[in-house]
């Protein structure tokens, strides 16, 4: 999000423009005349109105050709606004939302949508089989190619911390959330036992379940370790950031699965609704729990054995707090 040119008004509506060159193909689909393109529509003009003050002429303009990635920076931060935070006006290269708690303390959040990755390439997403009338292709969960998708871009956004603290648009003490949202990857948003960002996060491999040979009654589920995953080309990428201090400088990482198709309903979807927010246990400068307020919390800790226990922090029907990060 970056500041309001006071040369340039957001217009009242957000999809009523001239047809754009070369929209994506996703900015194409809800601009079709059916019911349910209509309440995309709908639901998104009703998002636009929450934003339309922080909007920028570069998001309007990117709008039609990165649909997915603008529609998740303007869900986030009406999500935020929803929960009564004040955003401020950013200036060029600073994150994409920013906001200033009651006592000082400044939040960044960097938003990114990553997609499947280049088609046909090894480890990228595969899209996924049209039915063949009532028959469905079975495949197995293309769980490696989309942690790899989410830890690219993990690295790509402390990156850009990086560029920003160079250029004194961050501070040291400033807290730093990357926002990520997987509705543009086929599959991710599907439900698992965990929130699939868990896993790259820490090295939690695949649920393990042990059994009593004797009374065969499973005496411990657990989970597997996988501190890496190995590439189709060779060499591999670590799924640890938060399992050590070399990812201190992010507080905080927002998760979300939600996608415009879920716009396409009667009721209002509520910003926020699927957010996970997962703390870094070794963060330079911590988020307080319960800090966004009605989302999903997950934390962890360092076991008696060393090991890092990845548990739930009930918040789900806690309020907003501005008093600290």
């Amino acid at each position: 999000m970056t500041a309001a040119s006071s040369k340039w008004e957001a217009p009242i509506e957000l999809l009523k423009r001239a047809a754009p060159k070369a929209p994506c193909q996703l900015y194409t689909a809800i601009q079709a005349e059916h019911d349910r393109a209509t309440l995309v529509r709908s639901h998104l003009e009703r998002l636009w109105t929450i934003y339309r003050p922080y909007a920028t002429k570069h998001f309007y303009d990117q709008f039609p050709l990165h649909t997915q990635d603008r529609f998740w920076e303007m869900y986030l931060a009406a999500a935020l606004l929803q929960r009564d935070f004040k955003l401020s006006r950013l200036t060029d290269n600073a994150p994409d939302v920013g906001l200033t708690l009651d006592c000082g303390q400044k939040v960044w959040f960097e938003a990114v949508a990553p997609g499947p990755g280049v088609p046909g390439a090894p480890d990228s997403v595969p899209p996924l089989e049209p039915m063949t009338g009532r028959v469905s292709i079975a495949r197995q969960f293309p769980e490696e190619q989309i942690l790899l998708r989410l830890t690219q871009a993990l690295r790509e956004k402390r990156r850009q911390r990086a560029r920003q603290m160079r250029g004194r648009l961050v501070g040291l003490r400033d807290a730093y959330v990357i926002a990520i949202n997987v509705g543009g990857i086929p599959e991710a948003w599907w439900g698992a036992q965990i929130p699939t960002i868990l896993k790259a996060l820490f090295p939690i491999g695949h649920m393990t379940v042990s059994f009593d040979l004797e009374s065969r009654v499973s005496s411990r589920i657990g989970w597997s370790s996988r501190p890496q995953i190995e590439k189709s080309g060779g060499g591999a990428v670590a799924t640890t950031l938060f399992a050590n201090p070399r990812g201190r400088g992010v507080s905080a990482v927002l998760y979300s699965t939600t996608h415009l198709g879920r716009l396409a309903h009667d009721a209002p979807v509520e910003p926020g609704s699927d957010f996970v927010l997962v703390h870094n246990p070794f963060a330079t400068v911590p988020l307080r729990r319960g800090f966004v307020g009605g989302v999903e919390e997950w934390e962890a800790e360092e076991s008696g054995d060393g090991f890092m226990v990845v548990r739930p922090h009930a918040s789900r029907d806690n309020k907003p707090s501005q008093k600290g990060a």
